[in-house]
């Protein structure tokens, strides 16, 4: 996600723009916010794409620090904007983890440990 936040904050977009350089500053302004707004798009759908492959990693693999869980329950939460946060979403989540054949004492120092 981060190579997106680079991309736009190095300016480099603006060499595809046909004379962005030769344009009065409250039309590059304008090419800007454009640009932003588009951002915001692109940037959404990507981090939906993480988040999904994030939580199908949680929960179905049983190579993760969780090793295999059981239920898990995920819900989104965005941000009030009043804040002055972007509006992308967090994740709060629970996972019930399998026991399996760990003694209660072995079990203990594994949920400890995450």
């Amino acid at each position: 996600m981060s190579h997106l936040h680079a991309h736009k904050a190095s300016m480099s977009w603006t060499k595809h723009v046909p004379e962005y350089d030769g344009m009065p500053r409250f039309f590059q302004a304008e090419v800007e916010q454009s640009f932003e707004a588009a951002y915001g798009s692109v940037l959404g759908r990507c981090w939906m794409e993480v988040r999904k492959l994030w939580l199908e990693y949680i929960t179905y693999s049983h190579t993760s620090i969780l090793r295999e869980a059981g239920h898990v329950f995920f819900r989104d939460e965005y941000q009030s904007k009043d804040l002055g946060a972007g509006n992308l979403s967090h994740i709060h989540g629970m996972v019930a983890i399998k026991q399996k054949d760990m003694d209660n004492e072995a079990f203990c120092e594994h949920i400890y440990s995450l």
